[in-house]
């Protein structure tokens, strides 16, 4: 089932000082549809995320000017529907809970040497959007509704005397 934002180019924002890393993940995700931008400087990233037009960031967790899980932490905040992938230098169970708890999606050791798990992180990132996003209109669409219907039984309530005053004379 093709869903329109199917259609877009999905916008990833990479956030490291690594180059090689930056040409990596362009060299395995530009050819597939993904928009890769890049920036050094974890600040630059943050301006970056108010636009809204990035879904995913992957963040390295160590900028020349922030830490990537203050990235993590405040751009959950100014992007509250953006999901986060941490790269990390080395396996780390401890960095790895920590930005879980700051809001990350998931976490990738570098140099990704292993671009299966890049891939594979992206596209469950992907899926997870376009779920929240679906969410998100199957709520306000719910949300609507309910506020239609409860107009409706205000409407009656106010009616509700006239129907009590019939039905005591029918009585009466």
């Amino acid at each position: 089932m093709d869903h329109p934002e199917d259609q877009r180019r999905f916008e990833i924002l990479l956030l490291t000082e690594d180059d090689k890393v930056i040409q990596r993940i362009k060299r395995l995700l530009e050819p597939g549809g993904y928009g890769v931008t890049a920036h050094h400087l974890g600040r630059v990233g943050l301006d970056a995320l108010r636009s809204g037009a990035y879904p995913l960031c992957l963040v390295d967790q160590d900028l020349m000017d922030i830490s990537g899980f203050e990235v993590v932490g405040q751009g959950k905040e100014l992007s509250a529907g953006t999901e986060f992938v941490m790269l990390f230098e080395y396996p780390n169970l401890s960095k790895a809970l920590l930005a879980l708890s700051y809001g990350a999606y998931g976490y990738l050791t570098k140099p990704l040497d292993d671009m299966g798990a890049l891939l594979t992180k992206v596209i469950l990132a992907r899926e997870k959007i376009s779920l929240n996003l679906q969410l998100r209109t199957l709520m306000q669409e719910f949300d609507t509704q309910q506020r239609q219907e409860l107009q409706v039984a205000q409407v009656d309530e106010r009616q509700q005397p006239v129907w009590n005053t019939r039905l005591a004379d029918d009585l009466g």
